[in-house]
């Protein structure tokens, strides 16, 4: 089975992530804001009735060139739903052709069998399908549209048939946890490795500040049954994301990966929605080594965030800075809120020996130190 270049490359991921290295490795493009599906959690929900149609094919294959010039290793494409652009195809083609790993990221409500031959045949690298429960309900719960899992089921046992690199991606929300276990044993039936199967439950407020999205996320109160559906069917998946080794680091945002939105904003990463540039007025390069954002982003420390002064900031998983704008509405990328301590002290509690402890959550943010505005 094949793997991700990074996880076939950890070694480097690894050393550049320890030594803080500034290179541009994976850049993720929104292809366009258009959906067949109006999910409840999504941060772009807000464009899908007047989506942008996205760069055009001549700009992203000038842009793709200018990455791979660049050294840019990966591609991550998604939208939007990726497969609702027509020339996806001579994308795909053009991403290879200039040597760029080309990751596809989709719904898979579209996918059928000629497309799959065809991104076969094209040399797609890889292909991330979500998914956003495990019977119709759930699925129109999340999505908006009815009797839509019976159709990706098929389309994901046919991509697993056809032997493209394919990962599932379980977006567990308050609508669909409580089938995470059969999620796992169902992509574990597929013969999905935990390289090839994985969960993902954080959800933030979306890119207009806006709570709603946030509140679909998995309750604090019901956090400990989640995790405990997905250690007892997953036990290796379990271990794999909760490693007992795990320790207070940064995130790469900004230093190795940046996001391009589909009007062509550049972001620190999909999470972080702070325009630091746009490759309609300036070149990648440009916007990679000359903006004032990205290098006040690159040059935060670990003593910086207010997580520093919290004793239990190893008990932290997936700690993100983008997160922190955006539950503070785009005020500070280095304080966290009570709001998302809450979320991630629900998590401790659960995985890591003794529990979590405490540190104020729902009182105040863990900080020792003045709380520092963007301005």
């Amino acid at each position: 089975m094949q793997t991700n270049i990074f996880l076939k490359h950890k070694h480097l991921l690894d050393h550049v992530r320890r030594n803080r290295t500034i290179m541009p490795m994976m850049v993720g493009i929104d292809l366009h804001d258009i959906c067949n599906f109006k999910c409840v959690h999504c941060y772009v929900k807000y464009k899908f009735d007047n989506g942008s149609r996205g760069l055009s094919l001549e700009k992203l294959k000038r842009l793709f060139r200018d990455l791979a010039d660049y050294g840019v290793m990966s591609l991550n494409l998604t939208g939007g739903e990726t497969l609702a652009r027509k020339d996806l195809g001579e994308l795909i083609a053009t991403a290879r052709e200039y040597g760029l790993y080309c990751c596809l990221r989709t719904n898979a409500l579209l996918l059928d069998s000629e497309q799959l031959v065809e991104l076969r045949k094209l040399g797609l690298d890889e292909m991330v399908i979500s998914i956003y429960g495990m019977n119709n309900e759930e699925y129109e719960a999340v999505t908006g549209r009815p009797n839509s899992w019976t159709r990706i089921n098929q389309s994901v046992e046919r991509a697993v048939a056809t032997d493209l690199n394919l990962r599932l991606r379980y977006v567990a929300l308050r609508q669909n946890y409580r089938s995470v276990g059969e999620y796992c044993r169902w992509a574990q039936g597929l013969g999905l490795d935990s390289e090839h199967r994985y969960v993902t439950w954080d959800i933030y407020p979306d890119n207009k500040g806006n709570m709603q999205t946030a509140e679909q996320s998995i309750p604090d109160e019901l956090m400990g049954e989640f995790l405990s559906l997905l250690q007892q069917d997953d036990p290796e998946l379990y271990a794999q994301m909760f490693p007992k080794d795990h320790s207070f680091s940064m995130c790469s945002v900004g230093r190795n990966l940046v996001h391009i939105d589909s009007e062509g904003n550049v972001h620190p990463c999909p999470n972080f929605p702070l325009a630091v540039g746009n490759i309609n007025e300036q070149s990648f390069s440009q916007i990679w080594e000359e903006s004032e954002q990205l290098q006040r982003i690159r040059a935060i420390k670990k003593e910086d965030l207010s997580c520093s002064g919290c004793g239990n900031r190893n008990s932290c998983y997936q700690r993100c800075i983008g997160a922190f704008y955006t539950w503070s509405a785009g005020k500070t990328w280095t304080e966290s809120s009570p709001q998302y301590c809450s979320s991630k002290h629900s998590v401790a509690a659960h995985v890591s020996e003794g529990g979590c402890g405490s540190c104020g959550v729902g009182m105040q943010p863990h900080s020792t130190q003045e709380s520092r505005a963007i301005s």
